[in-house]
């Protein structure tokens, strides 16, 4: 408890920060993806968690499982704002100690508060969102895996750890459980031709991640009949993805707004629903299992038929995953550089972080191998989705970590007269 009440000392300006933040900015009501995830963890206590009859699953039971008993207490929206910062506190104590284990804790504390004040990050923490969460679990998921790596006592509890946590972020955000599987074919085949202790036991790590996942599995299964279906919305981002039109950049939009259910913020309304209008009004009176079939097949054909287009659209989520922009008929605005200036310097140390990594990847211990897989093909899967800083913020911490572990081991800068 004292190691605990000392971390926090540390860290007690960022959390009066966040908290300053959420009483001066949080809105009074309920914004943009915070009624729904109010709606699953309202359905949870009352024993279910999608329709059974339409089953509608926009995103996993991981957030609002956190947020059932404050719904069930009918807490203030107020005080489940707070509690983003009780995350970031959790996650800020995880990040220290990993640097802490490669760079000289005053650097590592430095490192913290520069992640503590990354804008999104503290734009983000007034919501009722899932993001701020996510990143407590990516650092302890990122600590655990690393202590299971390095440390030969207490491998047992480190290997739970680490796949608890990696599982309930899978059940947050359903991408990480398609990195997890992806990370299993790829190690399987490595475990049977090498014998390493810290590849087995980092494919473990992954198996009990993916082990927490089966029962949300098991359920999805149940109510929809449909096997390994994580959610119901993969259709719609892909159909967005997929745009042919020009002027377009495959950022989803709510088919609401194409229906006039909400307003738009569009500049050019007419002509999205010019583009869209005929063919999401014509889904929209479908179930949500139909619509997802129709929305998958209508993308996959715009693929065949406008490759070079979805090669476009695919460059700009690329760029929006680092500077939030471009978006479709929404123009550059000032609160865009609140990302862009600061992630024009992690791309800029990223890309020399891997270069780093790939000019000495002989010298590069497992571990770290395993967690730069991790991070580039969770980007990646980004990318192919819905690239937008929003998402990419979960991971900062591993990506910090990673340019912060290759400078310190690979980079020498001398200053000479």
């Amino acid at each position: 408890m004292k190691k605990i009440y000392k971390h926090i000392l540390r860290f007690l300006p960022l959390l009066l920060i966040y908290i300053v933040t959420i009483v001066i900015v949080a809105p009074d009501g309920l914004v943009a993806d915070e009624p729904r995830y109010m709606g699953y963890a309202e359905n949870l206590t009352q024993g279910y968690y999608a329709n059974s009859e339409n089953p509608s699953i926009r995103n996993g039971p991981g957030y609002p499982m956190v947020l059932y008993l404050p719904v069930l207490l009918k807490a203030p929206h107020f005080v489940m704002r707070l509690m983003n910062v009780l995350f970031i506190a959790v996650a800020l104590i995880y990040f220290f100690k990993v640097l802490a284990s490669y760079i000289p804790q005053k650097h590592a504390l430095v490192l913290c508060y520069i992640f503590g004040l990354y804008p999104p990050l503290v734009r983000g923490v007034t919501g009722i969102l899932s993001e701020t969460f996510a990143i407590m679990l990516v650092c302890g998921f990122l600590y655990h895996i690393i202590k299971l790596s390095t440390s030969s006592s207490n491998s047992r509890r480190e290997l739970i750890a680490s796949g608890l946590f990696l599982g309930v972020l899978a059940l947050t955000k359903f991408l990480f459980g398609y990195v997890i599987l992806f990370l299993i074919a790829c190690l399987v085949p490595i475990v049977i031709f090498k014998k390493s202790k810290k590849i087995k036991f980092g494919l473990l790590s992954l198996i009990i991640g993916f082990s927490c996942c089966l029962p949300y599995l098991g359920y999805t299964y149940s109510v929809t009949n449909k096997v390994f279906l994580w959610g119901t919305q993969g259709g719609e981002m892909l159909y967005w993805r997929s745009t042919p039109f020009e002027n377009e950049y495959g950022d989803w939009i709510s088919p609401e707004v194409i229906t006039g259910k909400i307003p738009s913020k569009y500049c050019d309304i007419e002509s999205l629903r010019q583009n869209h209008g005929e063919f999401i009004n014509a889904v929209s009176a479908h179930s949500a299992l139909e619509r997802d079939r129709i929305y998958k097949e209508k993308a996959i054909e715009n693929i065949k038929n406008h490759p070079v287009k979805f090669l476009k659209n695919t460059l700009a989520s690329g760029f929006r995953l680092f500077y939030n922009y471009p978006f479709t008929y929404i123009p550059l605005k000032t609160s865009n550089f609140l990302y862009i200036i600061p992630n024009s310097f992690l791309v800029a140390f990223l890309i020399l972080g891997l270069v780093l990594g790939f000019y000495n990847l002989k010298y590069l211990a497992y571990e770290i191998r395993f967690i730069w897989a991790f991070a580039l093909i969770y980007m990646g899967g980004l990318i192919l989705l819905d690239g937008r800083v929003r998402h990419l913020v979960p991971i900062v911490p591993i990506l910090v970590f990673l340019i912060a572990h290759n400078f310190n081991k690979f980079l020498n800068i001398k200053l000479t007269r």
